[in-house]
């Protein structure tokens, strides 16, 4: 498998959590979230504009996140994009199922699981 088919399954998930992460962060265009998440990632995370904006535009219509229209640096009007009160409760909830999931699959890919009715743990 490639990596950049490793890229896209990983991908798949966690776009919409990634996205909300770093808008919690800061206030952000687009293009800004898109470099963001491949500085944060060191580039493992390249992520396509026809993949992002679809998402931001979803999240926005779910009330998710807000935008307004702003000069960038570049001179260019874009929208920024922000975390409303309902998308960072949105995020919390997630943020805590990511935590349980990421705990999940460690264990399993480390060959370890909790004892349950009285069997021994797999160390």
């Amino acid at each position: 498998m490639s990596s950049k088919d490793t890229n896209t399954e990983y991908l798949r998930g966690t776009l919409e959590l990634a996205v909300l992460a770093l808008l919690a962060e800061k206030p952000d265009h687009g293009y800004g979230v898109m470099k963001r998440m491949r500085d944060r990632s060191e580039g493992a995370l390249e992520v396509a504009e026809g993949t992002l904006y679809p998402v931001l535009h979803k999240l926005a219509k779910q009330g998710i996140l807000s935008y307004s229209s702003q000069r960038t640096e570049a001179n260019r009007v874009a929208k920024v994009y922000e975390l409303t009160t309902r998308g960072e409760g949105w995020l919390a909830a997630r943020r805590d199922g990511w935590d349980r999931h990421v705990q999940f699959i460690a264990s399993i890919l480390n060959g370890r699981h909790r004892a349950s009715r009285g069997e021994a743990a797999c160390e």
